[in-house]
């Protein structure tokens, strides 16, 4: 979901139909528009939602079939990324396909005010954007990151592994994913993600040799590193980013023995810096799937939750009576009642 001035833009990919749905609501509940793209087998993965200067939206994900979305097909051969651009009111601007064949999924999508966008996930194989051919550091898959003008050229294509013995030495594959990305007033990226071994987006690796792991990475409008980060979890799930640079990261577990299981976010400055953080208890399963940041700094966890939840959230106890299946659930918080999160990660920074 994505939000701008005058609406709200809502995308969701229904696995049983299947289809690639996508919508935009005003501050009424009015729909503008509704658009229901068909498919004939499950996509891989989700439609990643960003809103562009007057109103347009931009919308992205990974494609295993041809799919017409307006401006004739796009073919995915084999596996691909693709990204389409609306107007407020629905109707197809531009779209296109890219990296054929290498694609895993598209986890995220981020624009700023100039209409440019950037695009995060993971691939396999030869993965070519215009600025080179990249190929993974061992068989699993990399993350990467590229940013494209309003006319579909690329500017940007940067790709993130690690060295395979680190995960050779304990038996398991080096999948290095991106898992969401968000974008500043200023065109600054940050880049969420998970990795198995070790990664570097620049600034040295980073090493887990026992397992996975997650990170939190800034980059400049051009690419350049700025910082990266640890967050103290290994299931990290859901980022949010607002004008001004601030970004919310949460997860299960951070930083918080189990049992009992724990929802946790972590708010960062600019610099990487924590401020503050919350962290909701559970006599249950629980789940944190989405973030929203607004321009006041309160902030809204989305998820999901098993059994009877009880979320304590600064001394405050909310409790849910759920059921065996699962539950959803959403939040508003202000940033001035959350209390002080987990230890905070000292960001990683170019020498």
């Amino acid at each position: 979901m994505a939000a701008d001035t005058s609406g709200f833009v809502l995308a969701h990919a229904d696995f049983d139909g299947p289809s690639y749905g996508l919508s935009r609501v005003g501050p009424d509940g009015a729909p503008a528009y509704w658009h229901d793209f068909q498919l004939t087998k499950a996509p891989p993965g989700p439609l990643r939602v960003a809103v562009l200067p007057a109103g347009a939206t931009v919308f992205a994900g990974a494609l295993a079939e041809a799919v017409d979305f307006g401006g004739g097909p796009l073919s995915s051969q084999g596996s691909a990324g693709f990204q389409v651009r609306l107007d407020a009111s629905g109707h197809h601007i531009s779209s296109a396909a890219f990296g054929a064949g290498a694609i895993r999924e598209v986890a995220g999508v981020a624009s700023d005010a100039s209409g440019d966008v950037a695009f995060a996930g993971s691939f396999a194989g030869t993965l070519d954007l215009g600025q080179g051919p990249m190929t993974p550091k061992d068989q699993s898959a990399d993350a990467f990151l590229a940013r494209v003008d309003p006319t579909g050229t690329f500017l940007l294509a940067k790709a993130f592994g690690g060295p395979s013995d680190a995960c050779v030495a304990v038996g398991m594959g080096c999948d290095q994913l991106a898992m969401a990305l968000g974008a500043d007033a200023a065109g600054n990226l940050h880049l969420l993600g998970s990795y198995e071994g070790s990664l570097d987006v620049g600034l040295g690796n980073m090493n887990n040799p026992s397992g996975g792991d997650g990170f939190l990475a800034r980059f400049t409008p051009a690419g350049k590193p700025a910082w990266s980060i640890q967050p103290p979890s290994r299931r990290l799930s859901a980022m949010a980013v607002e004008a001004h640079g601030n970004a919310l990261v949460g997860g299960t577990g951070m930083g918080v023995a189990s049992p009992p299981p724990a929802i946790a976010i972590d708010h960062r400055d600019p610099d990487g810096k924590q401020t503050f953080g919350a962290t909701f208890r559970s006599q249950g399963n629980a789940t944190l799937m989405g973030l929203a940041l607004d321009g006041a700094g309160n902030m809204a966890p989305s998820g999901t939750f098993v059994s009877a939840a009880s979320f304590h959230v600064g001394g405050v106890a909310l409790t849910v009576s759920g059921t065996a299946t699962s539950t959803g659930f959403v939040a508003k918080l202000s940033a001035g009642g959350l209390w002080p999160g987990p230890s905070p990660a000292s960001p990683r920074r170019p020498p």
